[in-house]
């Protein structure tokens, strides 16, 4: 992050403008990212992220770990993988920083071209995003819906230590912190 934006496929998202626009707790958001911390790592011992390699940058092992492991993406190509993951922290992003409890919802959507569009249009409609996203009169003024409450489960809902102790992989996020959990993970997720 910098200057309270994040930098995804050559667009700057304020995140900064986003989080006191929306009225976030600092600590609601931090125990999201705490949990994508406590996920990934469990999911680096476990050797479950074979697909990375010393060339790739922290930021995209995150991304892969988030396309596959939250994401539901599933593709086993971890260039195609990261593609994929940075396409969705954007389509997100977009709907995150133009959509938070905006009485004018900011048309962000009418100057993409029609690959901008094509790629929003498919990430919407992916599992992650299918039941979380909302929109009125128009597609392209989509904002995340805070009526419902979520779990996202990844790759490994749970897993048991060699002492048997069981630990919950699982992300469960309650009614209206949907908001919060996408700033956390697009915090999370910008880390150089």
């Amino acid at each position: 992050m910098n200057d309270g934006g994040i930098f995804i496929n050559g667009r700057n998202f304020n995140l900064e403008a986003a989080f006191n626009r929306g009225g976030f707790e600092r600590k609601i958001v931090d125990k999201y990212k705490a949990k994508l911390n406590q996920k990934y790592d469990i999911e680096k011992d476990l050797n479950l992220m074979k697909y990375y390699d010393d060339r790739t940058t922290e930021r995209a092992k995150r991304t892969i770990f988030l396309a596959d492991s939250v994401f539901g993406l599933y593709v086993y190509d971890d260039i195609f993988l990261e593609r994929l993951g940075f396409d969705m922290l954007e389509v997100i992003a977009s709907i995150h920083t133009n959509g938070i409890k905006d009485e004018q919802m900011l048309r962000h959507m009418i100057d993409y071209s029609d690959n901008d569009k094509y790629k929003y249009y498919s990430m919407i409609n992916t599992p992650f995003l299918v039941d979380k996203v909302e929109w009125g009169i128009s597609v392209r003024q989509s904002y995340f819906d805070t009526g419902s409450e979520y779990t996202i489960e990844g790759n490994i809902p749970k897993v048991i230590n060699a002492e048997g102790v069981e630990t919950d992989l699982s992300i469960h996020i309650p009614i209206p912190e949907i908001n919060h959990f996408i700033h956390a993970l697009l915090e999370w997720s910008a880390i150089k």
